[in-house]
């Protein structure tokens, strides 16, 4: 008898998305070379790997409200819910040197804003060791992000 196993499937969504985010990446890296004249500093390597720990960070967040929720619509309100704030808060979309100051207090705890100033400023010539605080907060966030998951994951 043939079953779906919960694990298998998991591994391929991730996969799935990784390979997404990642592809996705590049055509946006393309576009702003070909078309903005987008100019790289960094270290390749230096870069890939902030961009992957900030992927997998941001990935394994998502899972929390999925494996915390009793139903898809109710994980949906708690994952728009750390999205949304994310989004507008963490220089993503504002830059974050135009927010107001408690706003740019609130926003330091925020995951993608640490996120993006790693990527940022690898991008533009830093190095990994010029961030611990970022990295800190990221392999906590990935952590989490994978523990609380496997505590509450349960199949009904």
């Amino acid at each position: 008898m043939g079953g779906c196993h919960g694990g298998l499937t998991l591994n391929a969504i991730v996969l799935l998305v990784s390979v997404g985010i990642f592809l996705g990446t590049i055509l946006l890296v393309v576009a702003g070379v070909l078309l903005f004249h987008l100019r790289f500093w960094g270290s390749t390597l230096e870069m890939l790997f902030a961009f992957l720990l900030s992927s997998f960070s941001l990935a394994g967040l998502g899972f929390i409200p999925a494996s915390l929720a009793r139903s898809a619509r109710s994980g949906l309100v708690m994952a728009n819910l750390l999205y949304f704030p994310m989004l507008f808060l963490s220089g993503a979309a504002i830059p974050f040197e135009m927010l107001p100051a408690f706003l740019r207090s609130f926003a330091k705890i925020l995951p993608l804003t640490h996120a993006i100033r790693l990527m940022q400023g690898v991008w533009l010539g830093g190095h990994l060791w010029d961030y611990p605080v970022e990295l800190v907060i990221l392999a906590a966030v990935l952590g989490a992000g994978v523990f609380v998951p496997v505590l509450m994951f349960r199949w009904e």
